[in-house]
């Protein structure tokens, strides 16, 4: 790795809103794209659901196996996962597969790794929220959003700097 001059701070966030009456998942992933580099050095994803839905942050590869799955939740209301977090229930007798975040932080090169943000069936108008600061090379990556069901909205960001 070169010095920091090489580097410059991405910092990202937007949301992404269930718009179909039928719902379903929504998706959001973070690649470096083409001869970058992303070192992900915080993130933060919050849901807001109307009925009992997952939340979790994984690591993927290019078929969207996980490779680490860092964060998982499921509730009703306002949910939250960061990265990085210690997870605190994993000791000899779990059988746990979440790895902990804490650390040097994710790195992501080319097209074939993602940071990804996972939701389960959303209804209308849930929505997840994406936060994240990383040291990128360059160029930022690239932001994409899927869905297994229903219509989402175009992720508008409120904030997309590098400085």
């Amino acid at each position: 790795m070169h010095g920091d001059a090489d580097w410059g701070i991405w910092s990202w966030a937007g949301t992404a809103t269930q718009t179909n009456v039928a719902g379903g998942a929504i998706q959001i992933d973070v690649t470096a794209g083409n001869g970058n580099v992303v070192h992900i050095l915080y993130a933060q994803a919050v849901g807001v659901f109307a009925a009992a839905d997952d939340l979790a942050l994984f690591h993927l590869d290019e078929d969207n196996n996980s490779l680490v799955d860092f964060a998982s939740v499921n509730a009703i209301g306002t949910l939250r996962v960061t990265y990085p977090r210690a997870n605190t229930d994993i000791d000899s007798t779990t059988s746990n597969n979440r790895g902990t975040a804490l650390g040097p932080g994710l790195w992501l090169a080319g097209t074939d790794l993602k940071f990804n943000v996972f939701t389960s069936a959303l209804a209308q108008n849930d929505t997840v929220q994406l936060l994240f600061q990383a040291k990128v090379k360059n160029g930022p990556g690239s932001i994409s959003v899927a869905r297994s069901g229903g219509t989402v909205a175009a992720i508008v960001p409120t904030v997309n700097e590098v400085y």
